[in-house]
């Protein structure tokens, strides 16, 4: 677990390399890096961090309705790989701050005459299961 009782039966850190709580409601709890459990399985997890600088896209020549603001994005993904086995599980949380930010703007070339805001996706939780053949 994230602990373990020593002889005394005092709590002692084993997966986690500090446990924090600034407020009863929040709890910060540091992993410790190169995890394998007891049969050899890893347990691995990253952070993205994405920034996009704001940008005109030139539809109107108005700034007001041609500027795309900045984008700020981060994204979460854990990998739980067993050692003896073939298959592995991911979780990944997209977009944790669920930053409702305008991701793009498109313009028909056919002539349509469409302009579209593209705006980025909602905060998604994803579950994965894979096997390797």
């Amino acid at each position: 677990g994230l602990t373990v009782l020593d002889a005394t039966l005092a709590p002692q850190l084993e997966l986690a390399t500090a446990i924090d709580n600034d407020r009863a409601t929040v709890w910060t709890i540091k992993l410790r890096k190169d995890v394998t459990f007891h049969d050899g399985a890893k347990l691995t997890s990253g952070i993205h961090f994405i920034y996009r600088n704001p940008y005109y896209f030139r539809v109107f020549n108005v700034a007001a309705t041609d500027r795309v603001p900045a984008q700020r994005n981060i994204d979460l993904n854990f990998s739980y790989v067993p050692a003896s086995k073939r298959w592995h599980a991911d979780f990944l949380i997209t977009n944790l701050t669920n930053n409702d930010a305008i991701n793009s703007k498109y313009s028909d070339n056919f002539g349509t005459f469409i302009t579209a805001n593209y705006y980025a996706p909602p905060r998604q939780f994803i579950g994965r299961v894979g096997y390797s053949f």
